[in-house]
């Protein structure tokens, strides 16, 4: 997604690539993060492009400065506390589950159809009726739901994302963040 940011964070897996920004880029800016320092630590993060590819980690380009507001202020995000992950785990493995599902050739796409991750039904039977229905317990969450392709949907629950898995992924995720240093 070129939006003409700062740097290119770029993610070894789509999974990887869904949690950060689905999830980890909202708690460093307003959540789990939203009051820790330095000041304004999370700018650097909601201006990134992002990618999936074999070489993780964060590129520049030529509008990085360290010297201002869009330098790295902080890399060290505790993306395992204990406190975050019995807040949003649950929610974190449905959006891991999901973007294995998804195609990340057209990466502004894939960042539409994962955002409704959380808004799936628990099971196949509950997509089902869905789709007989058109309803959902949450009327807001349909047009999220409907973002995704039936094979798409289907395919999600048919795929296995466990807490190993997020945890892998988790970690990785601090290693990409750690790939830039942090400006003083």
């Amino acid at each position: 997604m070129e939006r003409n940011n700062v740097a290119t964070i770029t993610f070894r897996t789509a999974s990887q690539l869904a949690l950060f920004t689905n999830e980890l880029d909202g708690q460093i800016s307003d959540g789990h993060w939203e009051n820790s320092g330095p000041r304004e630590h999370w700018v650097f993060w909601h201006s990134l492009d992002h990618a999936v590819g074999p070489d993780a980690g964060i590129k520049t380009n030529e509008h990085y400065r360290s010297w201002d507001r869009t330098g790295c202020k902080k890399n060290n995000y505790n993306f395992m506390s204990a406190e975050l992950l019995e807040c949003v785990q649950d929610r974190m493995l449905k959006t891991g589950r999901l973007a294995q599902c998804l195609s990340t050739d057209d990466i502004k796409v894939f960042l539409e159809k994962v955002s409704g991750a959380d808004y799936l039904p628990d099971t196949l039977e509950g997509y089902e009726q869905f789709l007989a229905t058109g309803k959902l317990e949450y009327e807001f969450a349909v047009p999220y739901i409907n973002r995704l392709t039936q094979a798409e949907a289907r395919k999600y629950y048919e795929t296995k994302y466990t807490e190993k898995d997020l945890h892998k992924d988790l970690r990785e995720i601090k290693k990409v963040c750690k790939t830039i240093a942090v400006c003083r």
